[in-house]
Parts: C-alpha cells; sequence; structure tokens
C-alpha cells in the first residue's frame, strides 16, 4: 500500500524526531565525557540505597556548582551545557510538531489506540502507525509481526 502524503510526512517527522533524539543523546554523552576526564564525578547512592541518575533535578543543580580550574575548563563546559539545552528544545519543539500532525491525521485513533499498550508511549505509536499505514490489510497480530520481521518463522522437526 501507498501511503498518502500526509503519512509520508508523518514518517518525514518520524525520522526527524529519531535523529534529534540521537542529537540530544550525543550532546550529554559529550559533556558526562568532559565531566569525567576533568575528575568530576556525580556520584554515591540516595537514601534509598540506588545509584544517583544522571540528568534529574539534582544532577542540573551539581552541575552548576561545577567550576573547572582554567578558562578553556569553563568555556568548554559552557558550550557543552549549551548544546545539551540547544539539542532538548529543538527535540521538544519537533515532538509537538509531530503530536499535531499526528492528531490531524488519519493515523490519530490508531495512535491512540496503540498507546494504551504498556511501554508504547507517542513516538513509537506514531512511526509504528505510520509504517503499517492501514491495520486492516492484516488479518492477525502475527501477520503484523511477520511484516516487520518479528516473528520467527522457522519450521523444523524434532
Amino acid at each position: 500500500m501507498v501511503p498518502s502524503p500526509e503519512v509520508e510526512g508523518i514518517r518525514d517527522l518520524a525520522g526527524a524526531y529519531d535523529g534529534a533524539t540521537a542529537r540530544l543523546a550525543t550532546a550529554k554523552q559529550r559533556l558526562l565525557a568532559f565531566l569525567a576526564k576533568r575528575g568530576f564525578v556525580y556520584g554515591g547512592t540516595t537514601p534509598a540505597g540506588n545509584p544517583r541518575k544522571y540528568w534529574t533535578y539534582d544532577f542540573l543543580r551539581w552541575l552548576d556548582k561545577v567550576r573547572p580550574e582554567d578558562d578553556g575548563g569553563v568555556r568548554t563546559l559552557a558550550a557543552l551545557r549549551n548544546e545539551v539545552e540547544a539539542a532538548a528544545e529543538a527535540r521538544a519543539d519537533l515532538l509537538s510538531e509531530y503530536r499535531a500532525a499526528v492528531d490531524a491525521s488519519p493515523i490519530a485513533a490508531e495512535v491512540a489506540a496503540l498507546q494504551s499498550i504498556k511501554g508504547c508511549a507517542f513516538a513509537l505509536a506514531a512511526a509504528f502507525s505510520a509504517e503499517v499505514g492501514d491495520f486492516t490489510r492484516f488479518r492477525s497480530g502475527r501477520q503484523v509481526t511477520a511484516y516487520f520481521g518479528l516473528a520467527p518463522s522457522q519450521r523444523s522437526s524434532g
């Protein structure tokens, strides 16, 4: 089935959103690598004994207190923080455009239904629905999974 131009646009938005997510992850990793290289370690455990997580409110408060000793380090840290913030903002803007496009498209009902499945958030549901197109062309869930190559197809005797 050939997707409509509207659905094809949603597929393009899905790719752009995935790219923005990858750029944000890369920016965060670069910042964490810089901190590790300079010996700034955010660690320890929470009061419950769990390891402390990055990119939480507490981590960002800790990051505000990090002060490299040299001017180059200060400038690099600022540049890396700006890179993370810009990537996060670009991703958020793209997500709002993506949501608006899906809400105005013929696949909005399928996306809403797929989101009721545990672990299937908006981005996955929208990309999956745009890729499948018309779910009525499949007779069962097995056919859908086979379409994506997710169903094992080995047939062998004991």
